[in-house]
């Protein structure tokens, strides 16, 4: 990962397909706090390719990076998973591949997941 000194560069996530994979290519600084990619051109390729059967992610232009690029890019690999998509993290940085590995080492709890909380009555005792 650069130094903090380096200039800052937009993050970019290409997309590309080959065959029965699906490239995608982040570029640039990923950090918490940037105006960040929009993931669902990704996500609907996901959803609606019945051809693709495989998810590359590559990182070799990837600049500074945290919390910015390790949370939508978990986004991007459970869509996959969920969709039934093999995926390959091999060409990631060491450090984000094995944060992303971390993440999905232990499958989700039922319900562990929170969502948004439904509106509530409020009751006076």
């Amino acid at each position: 990962m650069p130094d903090a000194a380096t200039p800052s560069q937009a993050p970019q996530l290409k997309i590309s397909s080959d065959a029965a994979a699906l490239q995608l290519c982040f570029s640039g600084d990923w950090l918490l706090g940037s105006e960040l990619p929009d993931l669902q051109p990704v996500l609907t390729e996901l959803r609606n390719r019945d051809d693709i059967r495989l998810v590359q992610y590559a990182g070799a232009e990837l600049g500074r990076w945290d919390t910015g690029l390790i949370a939508p890019l978990a986004r991007l690999h459970r869509a996959a998973l969920e969709a039934g998509l093999q995926t390959d993290s091999e060409q990631l940085p060491d450090g984000v591949r094995r944060l992303l590995q971390l993440a999905f080492a232990v499958k989700e709890r039922d319900g562990a997941r929170r969502t948004a909380a439904e509106p509530g009555v409020i009751t006076a005792t």
